[in-house]
């Protein structure tokens, strides 16, 4: 897996940048808090390699095993522009 290209996958189909309100990682998911959940397209979510599942509530948990911390250090980098240059 990629995580860079999941991670760039990941934050287009929950709706992009904009689209974040907050984002941590717990477990084996991200977990990202929406300004407007209608926007995330879990079926293009769930058709990700390395995501294994997709949970929809008050926020869009996005399952992706043991490798979570790298894709969420992906992820930030993403939102946050240029966090982690050298």
């Amino acid at each position: 897996m990629s995580y860079k290209q999941t991670a760039a996958e990941v934050l287009k189909y929950v709706g992009g940048n904009k689209n974040v309100s907050h984002l941590e990682y717990y477990s084996t998911r991200l977990r990202f808090s929406l300004n407007d959940n209608s926007k995330a397209n879990v079926d293009q979510l769930k058709k990700i390699p390395g995501v294994m599942a997709v949970k929809m509530n008050a926020q869009c948990q996005v399952v992706i095993g043991n490798e979570v911390v790298e894709v969420y250090n992906e992820v930030k980098k993403l939102l946050v522009p240029n966090e982690g240059d050298r």
